[in-house]
């Protein structure tokens, strides 16, 4: 066995650009640590392509979808972008080690919608990154200029293209959902609907752990061990050196996770104009999702 019952496969989830890859990079400097790479992402794994921001009920039954989980968890992927092979030059820990047994732990930003089916059939510790949706629309502006009015459109269809999730919870903003037509109304209404769903499914996770990327960015030192302490990691010589060096200093790369962390989460105020932060402001607040104040400090989430 990878895992024994006492230290099961840890699940890192969010949304894209929300910080994910430094928290996976940090996590990964722990004792035994297996760190799998975005198994959902279809544009790296074209055999993900199917379960790309599915939804799933805790009890629905799709054996496409468990094998395919199953086998990501238990380590016994052998695509070579889910385990690391495929990384980058600017990747703080470069390949990953994925040959090594260890506890695994999964990192991913395309499943966020199938988290309470993973809970139930998979059971691992599930630790969810959010961040502010300026922070998130300044970010995703940032990385996709290229193409700027795509804004994530494609993942709003894909959401109402599945009745279930409509019905289970989205069904009061559909309306709304199906207008979008623009990067800062896509970009607000994406992180809206998906963290509206994320909040009402945690009324009944209180295991499911939240964090926030702003609070990781202002205390990194005290936030890391605390869920290095959550999730029963052991801190290491090599945790120190990465949580030093990513930040401190700023690469310059838009994907990569080094940076003045401190100067990260009001980023965006010099970033976006006024008038696309009312916009964001405007159509993430309507789910109402107790997550942020609009100055951008954290709140209480229940």
């Amino acid at each position: 066995m990878i895992n024994s019952p006492s230290k099961p496969p840890i699940f890192l989830a969010g949304l894209p650009r929300s910080g994910t890859t430094w928290l996976a990079s940090v996590l990964s400097t722990a004792t035994k640590v297996k760190h799998l790479h975005e198994p959902f992402n279809k544009d790296h794994v074209p055999e993900a392509a199917p379960h790309w921001l599915k939804y799933l009920r805790a009890d629905d039954s799709d054996s496409a979808f468990k094998e395919y989980c199953q086998t990501v968890f238990s380590g016994r992927s052998n695509h070579n972008y889910i385990k690391g092979k495929l990384a980058k030059p600017y990747s703080l820990l470069g390949n990953r080690l994925s040959w090594l047994p260890g506890r695994i732990m999964v990192k991913d930003v395309h499943s966020c919608m199938a988290l309470d089916w993973i809970n139930k059939n998979i059971a691992p510790q599930i630790v969810i990154i959010t961040r502010h949706p300026c922070g998130l629309a300044s970010s995703w502006l940032r990385t996709f200029e290229s193409d700027p009015r795509t804004g994530r459109g494609k993942a709003l269809t894909r959401l109402l293209s599945q009745p279930k999730l409509i019905e289970d919870y989205l069904s009061p903003f559909e309306e709304t959902l199906r207008n979008s037509n623009d990067f800062f109304h896509n970009v607000a209404l994406y992180w809206g609907a998906t963290h509206y769903v994320l909040h009402k499914q945690r009324q009944t996770h209180p295991n499911w752990i939240f964090i926030s990327h702003e609070d990781l960015c202002r205390e990194p030192i005290k936030e890391y061990k605390t869920l290095f302490r959550k999730l029963n990691l052991e801190w290491t010589a090599k945790t120190d050196q990465i949580l030093q060096t990513s930040t401190a200093a700023d690469s310059g790369n838009s994907y990569s996770p080094i940076r003045v962390s401190a100067n990260e989460p009001n980023k965006w105020l010099k970033h976006l104009t006024p008038e696309q932060i009312e916009t964001v402001q405007q159509w993430s607040s309507i789910f109402e999702v107790p997550f942020y104040t609009e100055e951008g400090s954290t709140k209480e989430l229940l």
